[in-house]
This record gives structure tokens, sequence and C-alpha cells, in this order.
């Protein structure tokens, strides 16, 4: 878990921000709000960079955040072990919404949507199977009533 963001340079709309000890350390949930240009999608660029293990913008920033385990930087992000998980637009554009409207489950992994990938396949094939059998049973029906008709 993130605990606090020691430093951030050249990285959008934070030039030069150093930690302040007045501010409370992160949580284990942590909600970002402010006004339109105030920074908060600038954060979740570095909280993906860092979740991804690769740069979403700023490429020539400085940046230093302090986890429960250690010290993460732009230097030493790829070989980071901490677990983090982020939240946002993008996340709910990919997982949440369809071309077609809101999916019918919303998938927090990507094993998860992988599997629901195969799942959604799975359901077209049984569908297919479905109208089949209904055509069979149709044009059974169909003979049965054929056959009932030339006998009157």
């Amino acid at each position: 878990m993130i605990t606090k963001i020691n430093k951030l340079k050249n990285f959008g709309i934070f030039q030069n921000y150093i930690h302040d000890n007045s501010l409370a350390d992160f949580k284990q949930y942590n909600l970002f709000y402010g006004w339109n240009g105030s920074g908060k999608s600038t954060l979740v660029d570095l909280f993906r960079w860092i979740e991804t293990k690769q740069p979403i913008n700023f490429l020539d920033s400085e940046w230093e955040v302090t986890s429960e385990a250690n010290t993460i930087n732009q230097s030493n992000v790829t070989s980071n072990v901490l677990n983090l998980k982020v939240f946002n637009k993008d996340f709910v554009e990919k997982n949440v919404f369809t071309e077609n409207g809101v999916k019918g489950i919303v998938y927090l992994s990507e094993k998860v949507g992988t599997d629901k990938i195969k799942l959604d396949a799975e359901e077209v094939i049984l569908k297919e199977q479905e109208k089949l059998n209904m055509m069979n049973t149709f044009q059974k029906n169909q003979r049965k009533l054929s056959t009932k008709s030339t006998k009157y």
C-alpha cells in the first residue's frame, strides 16, 4: 500500500511537489476529488505507472512514493512488488461499458475478463445449438401436421 507521495517533479501540474508532513498518510482505499485541472488524472497516471510498471505520461519526470515495504520511484518501479489497483475512468470504460451499453457484470481482474470472453463464446455456441434444436422440433411438428392433414 502506498502511504505517501514524497515528490513529483515535472509530472504534469506537479512541477516541484515535495511532501508536506502536515498531510495525512494514504490509507488502504483513497478517493481523489477536486476541480478540473487540479491534478486528479495526473495522480492516476502515477498510480497506473506503478500498477502496470509502464509509464503512462511524463517520461522525463522524477517521482518517489513510499509504500509500507519500500520506496518506489521511476528508476526502480519495474522491480516493485506492490499490488496496486487503480479504479478510474479508463478502468470503467474498459470493464464496465461496451459499445452497446453497460456490461452485465463488472470484472475486476484481467483473468476474470478473459474467462468472461470464453464464457461469451460458449454462450454463442449454446444459442446456436438451441436454434438448431428448435428448428428440428419445428420440422418434426410440421411433418406431423402434414401427415395428419393428408389423412383427412
